[in-house]
């Protein structure tokens, strides 16, 4: 059974191998091009973790899907950019769908108006999961375009990725994966501030 939760920092090299691990056709969905491995490593390299939230799909303790959302200092993260890939040997399990709803949720809670997905016209897949999040598709000759308008927070959707993140440390735990200290204290502080609002 998948553990999801949020990458740490420390987790970055773990994000290069998944993404090196795609076959051709899985990183052309991902990137919309062919993508050789130096293109994933620089990729990877100029991730701007403050702007980028990365969300895991882990299985039997290895790294195998991630939702990435990239935001921008300009707009203070308003609108961000949506990807997700899933290695080959796990796709059509679920995996790419739970994590992109729980990428919604994270969204919901910092406040972003807007996530964009882009896909070619052939990825049916995730213009399925677009629709299910009830975003509009503008198709063209070469891409398409999904928009999801994002809810305001509440406190409920602040409580659900709580405790998401909760149970996902749990199990982090119990397999033997420690987390970095600034893990467990920003976890303990969110909870904190859960309490006292």
């Amino acid at each position: 059974m998948p553990i999801y939760r949020k990458l740490w920092p420390i987790e970055i090299p773990a994000y290069r191998d998944h993404l090196l691990r795609l076959d051709e056709t899985d990183r052309l969905a991902r990137f919309l091009a062919p993508t050789p491995d130096s293109v994933i490593r620089r990729h990877v390299g100029a991730t701007d973790l403050p702007w980028t939230l990365m969300i895991g799909a882990f299985i039997d303790g290895i790294l195998r899907g991630v939702v990435e959302l990239r935001g921008s200092r300009d707009d203070n993260m308003r609108s961000v950019e949506l990807a997700v890939s899933v290695e080959r040997a796990f796709q059509n399990t679920g995996a790419g769908s739970e994590l992109v709803r729980r990428a919604v949720l994270a969204a919901r809670n910092r406040s972003v108006r807007e996530i964009t997905m882009i896909c070619l016209p052939q990825n049916r897949r995730m213009q399925r999961i677009c629709g299910k999040l009830k975003g509009l598709l503008d198709f063209d000759e070469a891409d398409v375009v999904g928009k999801i308008a994002v809810e305001s927070h509440s406190q409920f959707s602040l409580w659900q990725e709580l405790a998401g993140d909760g149970v996902a440390l749990g199990a982090a735990l119990l397999t033997g994966v420690r987390p970095p200290l600034s893990a467990t204290r920003s976890t303990r502080v969110r909870m904190e501030s859960s309490e006292r609002g």
